[in-house]
């Protein structure tokens, strides 16, 4: 398990692996019924098609991973012979003739003929021997070999880590005239999230709000190819422009917000958080406020105003931004002993999503958080980057694999990058250049 063995025997062992994630999806009965095959390998076949040809079992040992460079090659779809009961021939049914025949050929060579013990299936290839004797001489191979050898060797699969994905997500095409940059960074994150997660979508996130609403439903004209994404995205555009004609301009090639457009699309109607003022001096209570904030300010003057001395917020955790963030000072003063009040923030009601700005402060992203009471689990889904006067985005989908776009250069297509078990802090702080501005966090 080195790396050193053939690559017959490496993709056996890789086979083996595909076959008992199968049965197990399928004793655990999550196995799609499309997935079928009367051999093994028409079974992994139909399982690669649904599931694609990056795809590699977790249980997978390195030595035998195969990735996007050096892929596991794909066989052509195997034709399966067509079953059918064979039955074979009574001896009654024999004529004298054929019998006279068969004693004839007994006497002629002095050996006796035992007929074969299997009747071969109809469509299978019968093997290059020199012998063609079923039952009595063993097979040796030919000296003679033909070009057809080489092409029924199994791959030979490469000795390489592997990626985990689900097919590409798909981004949108950078518009030059109009900057379409930020639009294009938050909509392929909330797109690609939209498509893994559309039940739980439809039933929370579409009725979050009206732009949600429109979002949802030109977005389910583009999966019916009725809309380009490109077309979508410049609908809702529109539909951000009549909200707020002077934010969410539509011509020219002014700059926009990325902070107003994340607060406008995720916008929630009804109030999630609790806000009370506390006077940690007299511990006098003042009454509550609702308030539905949707985007965190994770910056210095916010870390400095913490209740809490925590020492420098350099490399600090997001969730370890969540205490400044729920509780910091006020300029208030106390109506019964005039000292500063403390803002303390609970949340009444779990939003979908959480979004934290970071404008640039190396920030270290917790693969997940955990919030309210009873504890419910954020996972990170998506940051944007901005440099340059450009935004770009990674988008970490169901799986955990990480994936870059850039609308600029890449266009709708995005690049696979690692797994989000695998990224490490600088990684996601920045991509070349850009340094990260938003990162988004959701309940799906």
């Amino acid at each position: 398990m080195t790396g050193g063995i053939s690559g017959s025997l490496r993709q056996e062992f890789c086979e083996l692996e595909l076959l008992d994630e199968i049965t197990k999806l399928w004793y655990n009965k999550k196995l799609p019924k499309k997935i079928q095959g009367n051999t093994r390998n028409a079974l992994i076949y139909s399982y690669h098609k649904w599931k694609g040809s990056l795809h590699i079992p977790k249980t997978m040992h390195a030595a035998l991973k195969w990735s996007e460079s050096l892929p596991y090659e794909l066989n052509d779809s195997p034709e399966d012979s067509a079953w059918q009961m064979l039955i074979k021939p009574s001896k009654k049914a024999k004529n004298a003739e054929e019998k006279a025949e068969e004693a004839q050929q007994k006497y002629a060579t002095q050996k006796t003929v035992i007929l074969a013990k299997y009747i071969p299936a109809k469509g299978t290839t019968t093997l290059d021997t020199v012998s063609n004797d079923q039952g009595t001489v063993k097979r040796k191979y030919t000296q003679e070999k033909d070009n057809t050898d080489t092409s029924r060797k199994k791959t030979k699969l490469p000795n390489t880590e592997g990626t985990e994905n689900n097919s590409c997500p798909q981004g949108f095409t950078w518009n030059a005239d109009t900057y379409s940059c930020a639009y294009d960074s938050l909509f392929f994150i909330l797109f690609n999230l939209f498509k893994q997660n559309k039940a739980n979508w439809q039933t929370n996130v579409c009725t979050q709000n009206e732009l949600l609403y429109k979002f949802t439903t030109m977005f389910k004209q583009v999966m019916k190819n009725k809309l380009t994404m490109e077309e979508a995205r410049d609908k809702i555009r529109c539909e951000l422009h009549k909200v707020k004609p002077e934010v969410f301009p539509v011509e020219g090639k002014d700059g926009t917000d990325i902070y107003e457009l994340c607060a406008t699309m995720l916008f929630m109607k009804k109030n999630y958080i609790s806000k009370t003022y506390i006077c940690l001096h007299c511990t006098m209570e003042f009454e509550s406020e609702t308030d539905n904030p949707v985007l965190w300010d994770c910056t210095k003057p916010i870390w400095k105003d913490c209740v809490h001395k925590m020492g420098s917020c350099k490399n600090r955790k997001i969730s370890e931004w969540l205490l400044p963030l729920f509780m910091c000072k006020t300029q208030v003063s106390c109506s019964n002993c005039e000292k500063t009040l403390v803002q303390q923030y609970e949340i009444t009601k779990m939003p979908n999503f959480m979004m934290f700005i970071t404008n640039g402060q190396k920030i270290h992203f917790d693969q997940s958080i955990e919030l309210g009471d009873p504890k419910q689990t954020y996972k990170l889904c998506g940051i944007i980057y901005f440099g340059q006067f450009h935004f770009t985005a990674r988008i970490v989908m169901a799986d955990g694999s990480v994936w870059f776009n850039n609308g600029m250069t890449t266009g709708n297509q995005s690049a696979y990058e690692t797994n989000l078990k695998l990224a490490d802090s600088d990684l996601l702080h920045k991509v070349k250049e850009k340094k990260s501005s938003v990162a988004i966090y959701t309940l799906l």
